[in-house]
This record gives C-alpha cells, sequence and structure tokens, in this order.
C-alpha cells in the first residue's frame, strides 16, 4: 500500500531590503485657467518585513523639486513596517505663455 504525507513550513527571510511604495495624487486633476491652484498629496506605506523600519530623510518630486517644508511635508519621518506617512502641498499653476 503506498503511503505520502505533506506539511507546511514557515521561513523568516532576514537581511531582505526595505521597501516602499510611494502614490501621488492630485486634485483637482483638471485647471480650468492660469492661477487655479492644485493640492497634490503624497502617501509613502513601508512595505519591508515587520522589523524593518524605514527614515524618510528626503521626499524629491520629479517635478516640484524637494518637498521637505513645502505644505505639510516634513523630513525626516520614520515609518514603521505597514505604516503610511503622508503629506501635501499646494501648487498655483501659472500661464504657459
Amino acid at each position: 500500500m503506498p503511503v505520502s504525507a505533506a506539511d507546511d513550513a514557515t521561513v523568516d527571510v532576514t537581511g531582505a531590503n526595505p521597501a516602499i511604495t510611494v502614490v501621488k495624487t492630485a486634485s483637482p486633476t483638471t485647471v480650468g485657467e492660469p492661477g487655479d491652484t492644485v493640492t497634490f498629496s503624497i502617501s509613502i506605506t513601508n512595505d519591508s518585513v515587520s522589523t524593518d523600519p524605514v527614515t524618510l530623510d528626503t521626499l524629491v518630486d520629479s517635478v516640484h523639486g524637494d518637498l521637505a517644508g513645502q505644505g505639510d511635508c516634513a523630513l525626516p519621518q520614520t515609518v514603521q513596517p505597514g505604516d503610511t506617512y503622508g503629506c501635501s502641498f499646494q501648487v498655483t499653476f501659472a500661464d504657459k505663455n
């Protein structure tokens, strides 16, 4: 008579690199004319393993540059695993001519 067995094992991985997810949103997403203001919201989630906090020393946007001190963006920030740091800033759009 054939015999078989199966089991599961859990392995904790140590030394893994920290991981974050960054989301940037705009409100409103359409402006009607120069002088309109848009609020940009930034959300950074620490996706690292449960023992790895992440320290945000800089936060640089490809269009608006260094965000430290813009709006309520304040650095440095330490984000615990599973937690999210969020901030926002406003931009007034000028005439493109």
